[in-house]
């Protein structure tokens, strides 16, 4: 959802951008008409990209289209009526960021405020994509509620599935932000997959929740938050609960307080830091992460191997292999005795 946020972004500060940033030679005015309705059509056809954009003056309407060839399309469309009404619709055609392949229509509508000298104070306004697809799959839509004020952009709300985000980003050099997100028992193969993780072949279950706070310039913002999980699966891990302190600045989190508990019993402790750029490649260089097991009991492969003494107090190894039906095998292992058995769990 993160590549989804940023190309309607771009799509949006592209109205601002992309008549001075033409040159003259690729700017061809290909209709003008001077007598009411003022209407100006200009068009860049030459190169990879092709631009065609036309303002209605007297209406306050605009329409631009930006074909990318084969990076796909973005149509965007906009009015002000006479009571400083907005609206803007941008239509993202397999439009691609990164490795993801973007389709979208997104709206927005608001208000705009004057001062009485006829600069612009405030745009208010809501926000919502609507038959959203990321590499042709369906994914959440979003809502937003903002305000954009002269020197800074108030996000009053911006939900996404069950994460919110609110605060403050600064519209000057370094683009300073003190923003919150808090995830709401949030599906944990969704979160997955808006960091371009395939979560199906993680076989990732279960839900998180958790809060971060995000503050400083947007190139290097500092965060600082915590993820909690209950029940769930990670690949082979089965988990009864999870926890997970994470700080640093964007992109690399380090962790600090960090476990997860297996089903089994094993206490996973987690240190080392990650890189939110690279997070979907787990075999990058960038990610230093180390798993370790706190507690008297590891797991290799399907066998869980446990360090604990028997009911005479004495040291002893035992080797857990589950099999099917609530049924295991077990080695144990004390002082020059092994035993082979054979377990049958049965739920009352």
């Amino acid at each position: 959802m993160g590549q989804i946020i940023l190309a309607v972004f771009l799509a949006f500060v592209s109205v601002f951008l992309v008549p001075v940033s033409l040159s003259d030679r690729a700017l061809a005015i290909e209709q003008a008409s001077f007598e009411p309705p003022v209407i100006l059509g200009i068009a860049n056809n030459s190169g990879r990209n092709n631009v065609n954009c036309k303002i209605d003056f007297v209406n306050k309407t605009l329409s631009l289209l930006f074909d990318f060839k084969d990076r796909g399309s973005a149509d965007i469309k906009g009015n002000i009526d006479l009571n400083g009404q907005y609206s803007l619709n941008v239509s993202l055609r397999h439009f691609k960021l990164g490795r993801s392949d973007i389709l979208t229509d997104f709206q927005a509508t608001g208000s705009l405020a004057y001062s009485k000298d006829g600069k612009l104070n405030i745009l208010k306004g809501k926000a919502y994509t609507q038959r959203t697809l990321l590499n042709l799959k369906p994914v959440q839509e979003f809502q937003a509620e903002y305000e954009f004020h002269k020197d800074r952009l108030k996000i009053n709300s911006f939900v996404w599935t069950d994460m919110k985000l609110t605060g403050l980003i600064q519209l000057k050099p370094g683009y300073p932000v003190d923003l919150i997100l808090v995830i709401n028992n949030t599906d944990l193969s969704s979160l997955a997959e808006l960091f371009g993780i395939d979560a199906k072949a993680l076989r990732l279950e279960g839900n998180v929740s958790g809060i971060f706070r995000i503050k400083g310039p947007l190139a290097e913002a500092s965060i600082k938050g915590r993820i909690t999980a209950a029940k769930g699966r990670v690949s082979r891990i089965e988990f009864t609960s999870a926890r997970l302190n994470l700080e640093g600045n964007w992109p690399v989190l380090r962790f600090g307080d960090s476990y997860i508990n297996d089903v089994a019993g094993i206490v996973y402790k987690l240190k080392g830091q990650f890189n939110l750029k690279e997070f979907a490649d787990f075999s990058s260089p960038q990610h230093k992460v180390m798993v370790y097991c706190s507690n008297s009991a590891m797991r290799f492969q399907d066998w869980v191997i446990k360090r604990g003494s028997d009911e005479n107090g004495k040291d002893m190894v035992e080797a857990e292999y589950p099999l099917k039906k609530n049924q295991a095998l077990k080695m144990r292992i004390k002082n020059e005795e092994e035993i082979v058995a054979w377990e049958k769990k049965v739920k009352f």
